[in-house]
């Protein structure tokens, strides 16, 4: 059978991309000016200009991470359909986000025993994590099979922590992104909507918890 390969807005991937890739992204929220919203690709509950406009008001953005039951209601109808899931995660060292989900594969595991729900810790952030979400996709659409693939991705994180401070997956922070440290974690990484870019990494998180993310 099949797998889905899902994971999370932090990657800052265009929606086209993410429609064309075959992902299932799963948004997490932001708050700001007392209400909350989607971290939507597609921009539809706030465009990144009105954030921005927002943040040079003076008002502060605060995020929440993803919680298990969300997961469950994102992972539970690929397995009710016969097919895998493949999450890959934003950084455990960044939110709770990754262990919602270990919450909710340890829940689906007693009720679909048969079905594979892999987790898989990023360590990365923004586009470092989407990066390594693109090649997963490429994989998969080459025909790898969840396990293999599963394994290639430990296999890079690893390879990863190895070049820390060589060219990496990604750069971070300009001076006109500095508005990052004003909001919450992932929707300020959307400054000016990065793509994907090649260069020598600028920033390395300390003990490994977030590695990379671009800009």
């Amino acid at each position: 059978m099949g797998y889905k390969i899902i994971t999370d807005s932090t990657i800052d991937m265009d929606h086209k991309m993410i429609e064309e890739l075959g992902l299932t992204v799963v948004p997490l929220r932001f708050t700001i000016d007392g209400k909350t919203y989607k971290d939507k690709a597609d921009l539809s509950d706030m465009p990144t200009e009105t954030f921005y406009a927002k943040l040079r008001e003076g008002k502060m953005s605060t995020t929440s991470q993803i919680n298990a039951d969300e997961f469950t209601r994102v992972f539970e109808p690929v397995l009710q359909g016969g097919e895998d899931v493949l999450y890959i995660a934003f950084s455990s060292g960044l939110s709770g986000t990754c262990q919602s989900a270990f919450i909710a594969r340890d829940e689906l595991k007693e009720k679909y025993p048969e079905r594979k729900i892999y987790v898989f810790d990023s360590l990365c952030a923004s586009l470092g994590e989407g990066l390594l979400v693109y090649h997963a996709a490429m994989l998969k659409r080459a025909g790898t099979d969840i396990d293999s693939l599963y394994k290639w991705l430990g296999e890079a994180e690893a390879r990863g922590s190895e070049r820390e401070g060589a060219r990496g997956l990604g750069c971070l922070e300009p001076p006109e992104r500095r508005p990052l440290v004003h909001g919450g974690r992932p929707q300020p990484l959307k400054a000016r909507r990065p793509r994907f870019c090649h260069s020598s990494a600028r920033r390395h998180f300390a003990r490994r918890k977030t590695r990379f993310a671009c800009g």
